[in-house]
C-alpha cells in the first residue's frame, strides 16, 4: 500500500479506536462493534477546525483489504 506525507508545515489529527459491546434483551453479547475516530480536540480555529473529516472502516472491509495483501504478498 502506498504511504502518504504530510507537508512540514501541517500537524497531523490523531485518531483512536472505540469499541462498544451490543447486548441482546438477555444481557449476553449479541455484536462486537468498532470504529475509528479522531481526536479533534486537537485541531486548531482558523487552521484545521472547518475542515470534516469521516473516516469510517468496517470489519469486513479490513479483513477484505487484508486478503488483498496476503494473495498479492503486499507488506502491511
Amino acid at each position: 500500500m502506498g504511504s502518504s506525507r504530510l507537508a512540514k508545515d501541517k500537524e497531523c489529527i490523531g485518531v483512536k479506536w472505540v469499541y462498544k459491546t451490543k447486548l441482546n434483551e438477555k444481557g449476553e453479547v449479541n455484536i462486537y462493534r468498532e470504529r475509528l475516530v479522531e481526536k479533534a480536540f486537537s485541531q486548531h480555529l482558523g487552521v484545521n477546525f472547518g475542515e470534516t473529516f469521516s473516516l469510517v472502516s468496517r470489519l469486513d472491509s479490513i479483513q477484505d483489504v487484508l486478503a488483498l495483501a496476503a494473495q498479492n504478498k503486499w507488506k502491511v
